[in-house]
């Protein structure tokens, strides 16, 4: 993708030359999107520009069409709540690693669920969704919040590549390294409060990952999130 003199990604009608990959010895060439167009791989909807609509919209269609199933067929309390927590919510929790979804979008996710299966396990529908997410200890139904799911899958992940040469970790490291020199100081952007300094972040799953951790009152910690020193004659904020 090509930037344009205003900032903005251009057109794909705009941008010259072909990219190609090797596919059994002949040349392929790989397909341009717009940056607004999204992709399906591995059962996640991405777009280049780290919007999640794509992936929004296929989960709640998952989503519809798994409550209508469910609400037109037959089934005891028992069987209704187990095929809450072991059928539709695996299909939610399965791209959370990757995706960077609002807590706005996860509650439209989740209504037709609740709304479907909740009378089915005798539980009002419009039962408090705290005590629905609340865990058993603390009298809650044990339901895994999806978006507290979503940001555990990713601290999980900036930890567990910490100390791996992998991919990942090379990935987390640039995105890390682009959110600093855009937020433009010294100290760990993961230190400062996301609600000064956020809208200085490129938008994207690691800015999304400051902003929620932010709202916790958690910060990163340990090798990953160390700032390399800077070089002579750099310049910093702070």
């Amino acid at each position: 993708m090509e930037v344009g003199p205003d900032g903005k990604y251009i057109s794909k009608a705009k941008q010259l030359g072909s990219l190609f990959l090797c596919n059994n010895g002949q040349p392929a060439t790989i397909e341009r999107l717009e940056v607004m167009e999204a992709r399906e791989t591995l059962d996640i909807w991405s777009h280049p520009d780290s919007l999640m609509i794509g992936e929004v919209n296929a989960l709640k269609s998952k989503a519809l069409k798994w409550a209508d199933a469910v609400r037109t067929k037959h089934i005891n309390p028992t069987k209704a709540w187990y095929s809450i927590n072991h059928t539709i919510m695996k299909t939610i929790e399965y791209p959370l690693a990757a995706t960077s979804i609002s807590k706005k979008d996860m509650q439209d996710i989740m209504r037709p669920i609740f709304q479907a299966a909740l009378p089915k396990a005798r539980i009002q529908k419009h039962f408090p969704r705290k005590l629905v997410y609340g865990t058993l200890m603390s009298k809650g139904f044990g339901v895994h919040d999806p978006s507290a799911s979503q940001v555990i899958e990713h601290v999980h992940s900036l930890i567990r590549h910490s100390f791996q040469d992998s991919p990942s970790h090379d990935l987390h490291v640039q995105n890390m390294e682009l959110v600093q020199c855009y937020v433009g100081t010294e100290k760990p952007f993961w230190d400062m409060p996301f609600a000064e300094y956020g809208h200085l972040a490129p938008r994207g799953w690691m800015a999304f990952t400051w902003q929620e951790l932010s709202e916790t009152g958690l910060s990163l910690k340990g090798p990953l999130a160390t700032i390399p020193s800077h070089r002579a004659l750099d310049l910093s904020l702070n």
